[in-house]
């Protein structure tokens, strides 16, 4: 498990049935850039050890409503090094 599993359910709450904070993390963060880019990272984290025990497909519903900030996280998750 990701140490940034607060950020991670704090930026993507749907994340929250799915994975509990660490314990010790910090309840509030204190800067959003940074908060976005810990629980990117973590999601990087968890998606590269589900694709350790095998191949993973992501299904983008609906990618024509997506939005700047939505192009820039799957940029993110896609970009070398281990897209």
């Amino acid at each position: 498990m990701p140490e940034e599993t607060g950020d991670l359910v704090r930026v993507f709450p749907a994340l929250g049935r799915v994975f509990a904070p660490s314990p010790g993390a910090p309840e509030e963060p204190t800067d959003p850039r940074e908060t976005r880019r810990r629980a990117i990272a973590a999601l990087r984290h968890v998606l590269a050890g589900l694709a350790a025990a095998g191949p993973v497909v992501l299904a983008v519903d609906d990618l024509q409503w997506g939005d700047v900030d939505s192009a820039r996280l799957l940029g993110e998750l896609l970009a070398p090094p281990d897209p």
